[in-house]
């Protein structure tokens, strides 16, 4: 069954604000990072609801992406961000050393999870699965924008159905493009002619490989914080002193939004009656 896809055409008037240091190897909230040195815009799809990979995240990324290209994407040794994209079901942009380098979206009539690859993601990887090499003219055709035709082709993976996102990759394992399979390897056996590949274009972006860890983005985003936060206790002091009639309450839930503001509240040196209602689905942590 054909999937649906929402229209692309949504209005999102505000930017998004999510930089990178290449000097920090850290995703930074604004144009100029803690250390000094300006960060360049990360390319995200809107609104860029960005976060934090999880274990839970990183292994489901990997596994699937093994499953599919024959090698895990997200090294140890890097920080991997999720940015959540529009769409029927779960979808998600996966972000490594400031770069989009793949995609995961899950197919609710197939039940079943699609990985959408970026060339970006090949500064990371050495796929093994899905793969299909073209020779040296080929490739400098296909970089330009061409779509990979039967030939300039000097191998394609076993594993390669119709409708697969594949890795073209040149003679010297440089990643020339990704995009999807128009023949499967079967039909590929003796071809001479013919589309193999549907190329995805984008403009290829700048990958930062360098080993990097959360402590060095909680450093990278100290000043902006420290704004952020000032601004809010600000806020919070403003609004309690123009409303004296009124008795401030802060309400806690468990979630991120409203530790937050409790952990504002008492930045802004207020010991406020706090509201909490059990749900039944809280965390022990958040009971304790």
């Amino acid at each position: 069954m054909a999937q649906r896809r929402p229209a692309k055409n949504s209005p999102f008037l505000a930017p998004v604000p999510f930089y990178w240091c290449d000097k920090c190897h850290s995703p930074v909230m604004g144009r100029l990072c803690s250390c000094g040195e300006k960060t360049r815009p990360v390319s995200v799809t809107p609104p860029g609801d960005v976060r934090p990979a999880f274990d839970r995240d990183r292994n489901l990324v990997n596994r699937l992406f093994e499953e599919q290209f024959g090698c895990p994407l997200i090294p140890e040794d890097q920080i991997a961000i999720l940015n959540k994209v529009p769409d029927e079901d779960r979808m998600e942009e996966i972000i490594l050393g400031g770069a989009v380098v793949c995609a995961i979206r899950y197919l609710p009539a197939e039940e079943r999870w699609e990985v959408l690859p970026r060339e970006a993601a090949a500064a990371f990887v050495n796929p093994t699965k899905r793969i299909i090499r073209v020779n040296d003219e080929a490739a400098g055709y296909i970089k330009d924008g061409s779509s990979v035709l039967m030939p300039g082709v000097t191998f394609v993976s076993p594993d390669i159905s119709v409708g697969d996102a594949v890795f073209v990759m040149s003679e010297a394992g440089e990643c020339v493009a990704v995009g999807r399979a128009k023949m499967s390897y079967e039909e590929t056996v003796g071809a001479t002619r013919g589309q193999l590949v549907r190329t995805r274009r984008t403009q290829k972006p700048i990958v930062d490989t360098a080993p990097t860890s959360w402590e060095s983005a909680i450093k990278a985003n100290k000043n902006i914080l420290d704004i952020y936060e000032n601004k809010s206790v600000e806020f919070v002091r403003d609004v309690i002193s123009k409303n004296p009639e009124l008795t401030p309450t802060v309400s806690y839930s468990g979630g991120k939004d409203s530790l937050v503001t409790l952990l504002i509240t008492l930045k802004a040196g207020l010991k406020l009656p706090m509201i909490f209602a059990d749900t039944g689905l809280e965390f022990p942590e958040t009971l304790k």
